[in-house]
């Protein structure tokens, strides 16, 4: 086994941990004014905002920076690292704004719209989906 593959397995293993130890502590680690309302509470907790957008862009940027090392210790490929971050950051430019502004003004509107939202942004949900896209780009190019 060469050296990048050694490198490549653990940076995939050490970012699997990483994302695992997110996901295990997050209430402990990551500040949301929701947990003890819960997401089909009528009305936003008392919260702080600032607090809270903080928190939230730390988990994606967290998650996210993860995912993408999963990936490259996976396919290794300019092409799809490029994609991958292009997506990276149309989920942050667009849709963490979108997210946490319908959180703070519009959430009880939008709550359940937004519960959904929270899990496909905030989670590293688009970024995971990409790893059957980039197996499945591979394999059939390769044909």
């Amino acid at each position: 086994m060469s050296d990048l593959q050694i490198r490549r397995y653990l940076v995939g293993t050490a970012c699997l941990i990483v994302l695992v130890l997110v996901y295990l502590f997050q209430r402990e680690w990551f500040y949301s004014g929701f947990y003890d309302t819960g997401a089909s509470s009528d009305k936003v907790p008392d919260f702080d905002p600032l607090k809270f957008f903080i928190s939230k862009y730390a988990r994606f940027l967290i998650n996210d920076t993860m995912a993408l090392g999963i990936l490259w210790s996976l396919f290794y490929e300019k092409k799809y690292m490029n994609f991958a971050f292009a997506v990276f950051l149309v989920e942050a430019i667009v849709l963490m704004p979108f997210y946490i502004t319908g959180v703070i003004w519009f959430w009880d509107s939008l709550r359940w719209f937004l519960s959904h939202l929270h899990r496909l942004v905030v989670n590293p949900f688009f970024m995971m989906l990409l790893i059957p896209a980039f197996y499945y780009q591979k394999n059939s190019s390769a044909r």
